[in-house]
């Protein structure tokens, strides 16, 4: 049975758990805000939007990870981990990190297959400046080769996301 955790933290505070349960997936989510803020956050339509590079490396035999963007001052940094051996594969977890000066980045984590399939995904939340979101997953189990990729999707409003950053980690035997 696949594991699946999504979390959104922001350093030195925890204030709440929300737990659901998705398909043959397990989730829990942690969203934390700083005291006094509401945790509800209007959807900013100043998109900040980018455009990175994706970079590949191959799954050797216990783990690989891939990032794009920094951790720098107005930037993001979105990470993806899988850990390992040749097709089988223990987890995979994805972070986003917000340092936007603008504040806020409101939309979601999804970790793809190769063949464009969602694999696992957080719900959409508003990332706080200085915020991780986390989602992690455990498969324990042979997985088909290629490209599995993070996305952190963005909502720019009106109903519609765009692909604010992608990371891919080549799997294979």
């Amino acid at each position: 049975m696949r594991h699946l955790k999504s979390r959104i933290h922001r350093k030195q505070t925890v204030f709440g758990l929300l737990a659901s349960t998705m398909a043959l997936i397990s989730a829990s989510v942690i969203i934390s805000y700083p005291a006094g803020a509401s945790p509800v956050s209007p959807i900013s339509e100043n998109s900040g939007l980018s455009t990175s590079a994706a970079l590949q490396i191959a799954i050797q035999p216990d783990t690989a990870t891939n990032c794009v963007g920094t951790s720098g001052l107005d930037d993001t940094e979105l990470c993806l981990n899988v850990n390992g051996s040749g097709l089988y594969v223990n987890t995979m977890d994805s972070t986003f990190y917000n340092r936007l000066l603008y504040g806020g980045i409101t939309g979601h984590l999804e970790i793809m297959e190769p063949d464009g399939f969602a694999l696992a995904n957080t719900p959409d939340v508003n990332v706080p400046l200085d915020t991780f979101l986390y989602l992690d997953l455990t498969l324990d189990e042979d997985v088909p080769a290629g490209n599995y990729t993070a996305i952190f999707w963005h909502y720019i409003g009106a109903g519609d996301w765009v692909d604010y950053q992608s990371v891919p980690v080549d799997v294979h035997s």
